[in-house]
């Protein structure tokens, strides 16, 4: 299996626990209380950094994709 198609893989795996975390954070946690103290879960990190490590991914893929297409 080649590095564009791994890296590809853990991206979209990463986009996927980002997005369902942040998700949870929205609709089941998370608010704000009378004294205006942010209340949140474990969610709100997961899914953020996640989301981040996906990003990261999808762009040092990319050009890997883009040196073996065009080096046909």
């Amino acid at each position: 299996m080649n590095t564009f198609k791994i890296m590809t893989k853990f991206a979209l795996a990463f986009f996927i626990i980002g997005s369902l975390s942040l998700f949870a954070q929205n609709t089941l946690y998370g608010y704000i209380d009378v004294d205006g103290f942010l209340h949140d879960s474990i969610f709100l990190p997961i899914g953020s950094i996640s989301l981040m490590i996906s990003i990261i991914l999808f762009v040092l893929s990319s050009p890997v994709y883009l040196l073996r297409r065009f080096k046909r």
